[in-house]
Order: C-alpha cells, then sequence, then structure tokens
C-alpha cells in the first residue's frame, strides 16, 4: 500500500515543491519480537520514505518519516502484543510515559520546516534508534532479553499485564 501523499509525488514533481509525510514507528527502526509483522510493515515504510527522498528532494518536495514510540492516543488501549495490553507492552521500553500527542504534531511541523528526513520521538527511542545503528547485534540481544521477559510475565498470569487471547 503506498501512503495517499506519496501517490501525489507526480503532482508535485512538476511544480517544483510540496511535502510528502508518513508515519511509520519506531519499531521499524529498532524493532523486537511480538510484533514482527507491524515491525516489518513499518520498516518497510521507512525504507520507501528513504528511497522516495532520495529522488524527490532535489526536485524541491520534501519526505519525512514520523517513527515514534509510544504516543499517548487511543490506538494504545487497542489491542494486545504477544497476549498483552498494548499499552503495558509499548511504555515498558520508554520509561512508562506516552509521548504527548500535541507535543509530537509540533515536533512534526518543525522537522518538515527543517528539511528533516527521519523524525523519531520521544528522546529515548531516538537513543534507541542510535544505539541500534551503532551497535545492532547488542541491541538484537536486548530485544531478545525483553521478549523473554515478556514471556516470563505471560506465563505468570500477570493479571495486569496478561489478556486473553482468545
Amino acid at each position: 500500500v503506498v501512503p495517499r501523499d506519496a501517490r501525489r509525488y507526480p503532482q508535485m514533481r512538476p511544480q517544483g515543491h510540496g511535502h510528502i509525510l508518513n508515519t511509520a514507528s519506531s519499531a521499524g527502526l529498532t524493532a523486537a519480537g511480538q510484533g514482527t509483522s507491524y515491525g516489518a510493515t513499518t520498516h518497510a515504510v521507512v525504507g520507501m520514505s528513504m528511497a522516495l527522498r532520495s529522488e524527490a528532494v532535489p526536485r524541491g518536495v520534501g519526505v519525512l518519516v514520523v517513527c515514534p514510540a509510544a504516543v499517548e492516543t487511543p490506538i494504545l488501549d487497542k489491542g494486545a502484543v504477544g497476549g498483552f495490553v498494548g499499552r503495558d507492552y509499548f511504555l515498558q521500553s520508554q520509561g512508562g510515559k506516552p509521548y504527548n500527542a500535541d507535543r509530537l504534531a509540533r515536533d512534526t511541523l518543525r522537522a518538515i520546516d527543517r528539511n528533516k528526513a527521519i523524525l523519531v520521538k520521544p528522546p529515548v527511542a531516538h537513543a534507541q534508534w542510535l544505539f541500534a545503528r551503532a551497535a545492532p547485534t547488542l541491541m538484537n540481544r536486548l530485544a531478545m532479553r525483553f521478549v523473554a521477559g515478556q514471556r516470563t510475565r505471560q506465563a505468570k498470569g500477570s493479571p495486569s499485564r496478561a489478556v486473553d487471547s482468545g
């Protein structure tokens, strides 16, 4: 599926201006298990955005891919990841507090003004991304530990975290 803005690129190219904004996730940059298909999908959005940016920016069209970790929106409370409440799973990796949606909107507009390629928020997610780029094998080991911890909590049947998977 090609994002709507990317489909408008052929119209933006001849006019020599415009901006394409794609939303992915920090999971597309530093993926962990129990969300494999989500991580793969968001990784594809990041890759498509970066490839399009290499073509579009020289023609006056900006491309930004926003890769937030958990943001305080209703989506945090809709569903589960590997048997765990989505909110709990996602917040564990960023210190337990979701990023403010209005702040992300302001950060996104500022990134567009600066013609940035990637916006990763909150700062802890940005640090994780930089760490993953510098030490991908170590980051993968940490992800394996995170998933093992999730499985241990699930096996114990923690009532505050576990959900009925069906």
